[in-house]
């Protein structure tokens, strides 16, 4: 499964592949684009490793939803990421140099726009290579 983000849209691609007892397979994929309610996804992992795939760390958005803020720290709480624009994401870099494999922590503000209320959110993320 693929997770991208598409002008406020979640774009899911599965892929399934079948194999019989012969050994023959057929292999398909689909495409889902789910428009979610004024929410904020936040991918739990990430693969910086150039494939196209999943490379960048970025919430998605969608509604009346719009970031103020992500911050991404390192498990000694050094602040290896921040950024205040909604098209900015986390390449996985901290100074022009690629972190380890690791768990790393954010914390998400953003605000909805129509109602005003303030959202927060942290967890963490799971950076592979």
């Amino acid at each position: 499964m693929v997770v991208t983000k598409s002008n406020h849209c979640l774009l899911v691609i599965y892929f399934v592949v079948i194999t019989d007892v012969n050994g023959c397979f057929s292999k398909d994929s689909v495409t889902v684009n789910v428009i979610p309610p004024d929410e904020v996804f936040i991918p739990d992992a990430f693969t910086p490793n150039n494939d196209g795939l999943n490379d960048i760390f970025i919430p998605i958005l969608s509604g009346n939803t719009f970031l103020k803020s992500l911050a991404v720290f390192n498990r000694w709480g050094q602040e290896v990421f921040f950024t205040a624009s909604p098209n900015n994401g986390w390449d996985g870099k901290f100074k022009g140099k690629s972190e380890e494999i690791g768990v790393f922590v954010y914390h998400f503000t953003g605000i909805n726009t129509e109602t005003g209320d303030e959202i927060e959110k942290k967890g963490n993320v799971l950076l592979v290579r």
